[in-house]
C-alpha cells in the first residue's frame, strides 16, 4: 500500500476504503503482489509484482482496487496453507493497519468465506510482542486490558472462481524476476 501511495496512485489512505465498482477481480483486473518474491505457499524469489487485465478503460482506482484484493487472496492463500496443519475456525481475527480499511477486511471475509473480527486496537501483535520482551527482559508481567472485537459476516461470492484467476496470475508473475 505505500509502494502504491509512494508511486503517487493515492494521496490519502481514506481514499482505498470504498469503491464504486464490483471488484476488479470480477472485471478481470488483478494484482499480485509479489514485489519482493513470493512467499508461502510458493517461496519463488523469481517471481515479480504483477497487474493483469490492464486496458485502456482502467484506472488508478482499479488498480488500487485490484492491489487491496490481491492482498486479500495471498492472505487466503495462507490461511488454506494453515488449514492443511490445524483446522481454522469459521473466524478468523486479524490485525494490522489494513484492519482500518473496510473494502479490505470485506473483501477477505468474502474471499475466505470466513467471518472476521476486527480487534479494537488494530495493532494486537506489535502489543503483544512487547509484552513478551517486557517479560522477556525479567521486568515482571504485564496484562493487556481485553480488547473488543466487531465481527463481519462474508457475503455470498464467486470465490472459488476468484480463486482461480487468481492463481493464473500468479503462475504468470513466476520467474520474471
Amino acid at each position: 500500500i505505500n509502494w502504491a501511495k509512494n508511486l503517487g496512485l493515492f494521496e490519502d489512505y481514506a481514499q482505498l476504503n470504498s469503491f464504486e465498482k464490483e471488484p476488479a477481480i470480477d472485471r478481470d483486473t488483478l494484482f499480485v503482489p509479489a514485489l519482493s518474491g513470493l512467499a508461502c505457499p510458493y517461496w519463488d524469489r523469481s517471481a515479480s509484482g504483477l497487474w493483469s487485465g490492464l486496458s485502456l478503460e482502467t484506472t488508478r482506482w482499479d488498480m488500487l482496487q485490484s492491489m487491496l484484493e490481491g492482498i486479500a487472496f495471498r492472505a487466503a492463500q495462507n490461511f488454506e496453507v494453515m488449514n492443511h496443519f490445524i483446522t481454522l475456525g469459521n473466524t478468523i481475527s486479524i490485525d494490522g493497519g489494513l484492519v482500518q480499511n473496510p473494502y479490505f477486511v470485506q473483501f477477505l471475509a468474502d474471499v475466505t468465506g470466513k467471518k472476521i473480527a476486527i480487534p479494537d486496537h488494530h495493532e494486537l501483535t506489535g502489543l503483544g510482542v512487547g509484552l513478551l520482551a517486557y517479560r522477556g527482559l525479567g521486568l515482571g508481567e504485564l496484562t493487556m486490558a481485553e480488547s473488543k472485537s466487531r465481527m463481519l459476516d462474508p457475503a455470498q461470492t464467486n470465490s472459488k472462481a476468484w480463486l482461480k484467476k487468481f492463481e493464473i496470475a500468479v503462475q504468470k508473475s513466476r520467474g520474471t524476476r
